[in-house]
């Protein structure tokens, strides 16, 4: 199996071919990651929203929700933060009918970033306080630090 590749093509090609909708979601999800990880945000934009397309096709809407996350990462780090946002929002409100704390904790902090980097410090502190108080919660170290983070910016 090839899941730690430099270019996250060898993933899709290798499970996303013709294999299972569910395996073809999550390996453009995962090749997303990956492309994430090299800094090439267009071609995240690109897996990650055949992502979430696979994933609206098989009505998994947890899957729904961790694309759209991983979605609005690519679109705010391309600097369209107006479409990031839209897309943590409905990240957050998929995460909030699943009832999935982690998401929206994830999701929340992201949006809160927006928010600061829009020069709305209220807002982003707002979701960056729920975002703690929901990694507070579940225990999550590594999810309080960037929303303490983002208090501090704000």
């Amino acid at each position: 199996m090839a899941f730690r590749t430099s270019s996250g093509f060898r993933i899709f090609k290798f499970f996303g071919a013709g294999g299972p909708p569910a395996l073809r979601a999550k390996a453009l999800w995962a090749a997303a990651r990956i492309r994430q990880n090299l800094g090439d945000y267009e071609r995240m934009r690109d897996l990650a929203e055949a992502s979430v397309a696979a994933y609206r096709s098989i009505g998994d809407r947890a899957g729904i929700a961790w694309a759209l996350d991983r979605l609005g990462t690519a679109e705010t780090n391309l600097g369209r933060f107006s479409q990031g946002k839209a897309l943590y929002q409905e990240a957050v409100e998929i995460f909030r009918a699943l009832d999935d704390e982690l998401g929206i904790a994830i999701s929340l902090n992201n949006l809160s970033c927006i928010f600061l980097m829009e020069g709305e410090p209220e807002a982003g502190a707002a979701l960056a306080a729920e975002s703690l108080a929901v990694s507070r919660k579940l225990g999550r170290r590594y999810g309080m630090v960037p929303a303490i983070g983002n208090l501090g910016v704000a």
